[in-house]
């Protein structure tokens, strides 16, 4: 099923669908079942002036045949609670906690304190999506922690199984705040065994969490965990959208987009900014639709995808020409579904 969202990428907003994975029944495979699916949604796609689908599927590998990307970056963290820290000082007087399941009212608070999120936390790359789709998914499950009052606002998205304390998301407008969203987590310390932060970024300040932080050993969890995959349905629509560093040179990359024929070409990076796709035979570089999605994410430069054989060209300078287009960023996705 498709429902209607907008994703943020390098601060530029883009009409979206979200997408439920899909799965087909292990007697029905080899029948190209999952390619006429996926055309059909391209095909819907851009009937609606769609630029980008989404979806968090729990098979990467088996989408990157279609040229999806995972090329928005998240990290997990695991905290024996032993190991958690506690701030005695801090007052979580402020802080509020209700159950999303049945809870209209709750519900609704949750949603506008993510809504404050998506308008003032520009630096993230996030996806909006229905509140309807919201509002039907697993995250109901959980318990919402939060505080919003003038100075501070945040909240923590949580649930705890079996002796571990899972946060899903936890957001926050400054370091306060988040010291008191922890101090709330170590409420549960008697009970805990773990915790486990599922959707943090790279800059995420770990410290503030754990005891001893300079002298932690192996128990300490921190890994790459991307789960948000993102397919150009209009390539061209995108890199036009996407506002671009003008290049010292004039480029010609060709990106081959073997899904979508239109997105395949030759597409011109001029000095002035123009950017155009030519039918030309010449090009100065080539690259993949699922890995120009990453240089375009900001997620990986062009000199990194060059060494693991993702960009093919004899002309080195044409990397750093790349780079200064597309120079890496942060590409965290703040949000799950």
């Amino acid at each position: 099923m498709l429902w209607n969202a907008s994703i943020r990428l390098r601060n530029i907003y883009f009409k979206s669908f979200y997408m439920n994975f899909a799965s087909v029944e292990p007697k029905y495979r080899q029948n190209g079942i999952s390619k006429n699916l996926f055309l059909d949604t391209i095909n819907k796609a851009k009937l609606e002036c769609v630029d980008i689908l989404v979806m968090d599927p729990f098979n990467h590998g088996f989408y990157t045949k279609y040229g999806y990307s995972s090329a928005l970056e998240n990290y997990a963290l695991e905290i024996p609670s032993s190991l958690f820290s506690r701030d005695e000082h801090v007052a979580i007087d402020e802080i509020y906690s209700f159950s999303l399941l049945n809870n209209q009212d709750g519900f609704k608070s949750f949603q506008s304190l993510k809504e404050y999120f998506w308008n003032e936390e520009i630096t993230m790359n996030e996806l909006q999506v229905d509140t309807i789709f919201l509002s039907s998914r697993t995250c109901l499950e959980y318990r919402c922690a939060m505080i919003h009052n003038d100075v501070d606002k945040g909240y923590i998205l949580y649930h705890i199984k079996d002796s571990v304390l899972t946060v899903h998301e936890i957001r926050y407008n400054n370091k306060m705040t988040l010291y008191k969203l922890k101090q709330y987590l170590h409420n549960y310390i008697a009970q805990i065994k773990l915790y486990v932060f599922e959707n943090i970024p790279f800059r995420f300040p770990k410290e503030m969490f754990i005891k001893d932080y300079w002298d932690i050993n192996s128990r300490i969890k921190f890994t790459y965990e991307p789960f948000r995959m993102i397919r150009i349905v209009d390539l061209y629509s995108v890199i036009t959208k996407i506002k671009v560093n003008s290049p010292q040179n004039e480029i010609n990359l060709k990106i081959v987009d073997e899904s979508i024929e239109a997105n395949t070409g030759i597409y011109t990076f001029q000095e002035d900014g123009a950017i155009y796709k030519n039918k030309y035979n010449k090009y100065d570089a080539e690259i993949g639709i699922k890995d120009f999605t990453k240089l375009l994410s900001g997620i990986e430069t062009a000199n990194d995808l060059w060494l693991n054989n993702k960009i093919i060209t004899d002309n080195l300078h044409v990397l750093s020409l790349l780079d200064q287009i597309f120079p890496r960023i942060e590409t965290f996705s703040a949000d799950i579904y």
